[in-house]
């Protein structure tokens, strides 16, 4: 008799223990935000976002610290007005560190950009940088089509091909997020 009860209170135990607290550790608090597409570039215009994060794939958004001092914590997605660029439309200026502190670096701009419905941004994005002297260098191309693109609670959302990260599957969904 004493094995049955004990028998019962293993088998109890097992099933209490089956039951795993793993989905606490795949909740994105980022990704359970309603999403919402852009209905209006006038909707970011006139402002600037900071970057704010990075979701990869099925992984968790990866987000920095409010109070990180990473040169990461510098970038930036705004529009960009120039005389001798008139079709060019937004930038992400990127940083890292440097003598000086933060530099800009490498950055990516946003040229002939529409809004082709709600959520779909077509854009050209080119290569470039902001020359404390000389000002703004175009260089290549590095993506041609149509960008996701709204707000995901308090953050912009915007799909990401303006990053060095390098997708292993082709059909991987990949976000930047930036904040007011």
């Amino acid at each position: 008799m004493f094995n049955s009860i004990i028998a019962v209170l293993v088998v109890c135990l097992l099933l209490s223990c089956s039951k795993s607290d793993d989905n606490k550790d795949n909740y994105d608090p980022i990704s359970a935000m309603e999403y919402s597409k852009l209905k209006s570039l006038d909707e970011i215009n006139n402002m600037i976002f900071y970057y704010a994060g990075i979701k990869r794939g099925n992984e968790k958004a990866s987000m920095l610290s409010n109070s990180s001092s990473s040169c990461r914590a510098n970038e930036f997605f705004s529009v960009i007005i120039t005389e001798n660029q008139p079709n060019l439309n937004f930038g992400f200026i990127k940083f890292q560190s440097g003598n000086l502190g933060c530099e800009t670096t490498d950055s990516v701009f946003f040229i002939d950009t529409e809004l082709l419905s709600e959520g779909e941004l077509f854009t050209t994005l080119v290569n470039g940088y902001l020359h404390p002297q000389i000002g703004l260098i175009l260089g290549g191309r590095r993506f041609k089509g149509t960008l996701e693109i709204g707000f995901q609670g308090e953050y912009l959302r915007i799909e990401d091909y303006m990053s060095n990260y390098e997708r292993i599957d082709p059909n991987e969904k990949v976000y930047l997020y930036f904040k007011k």
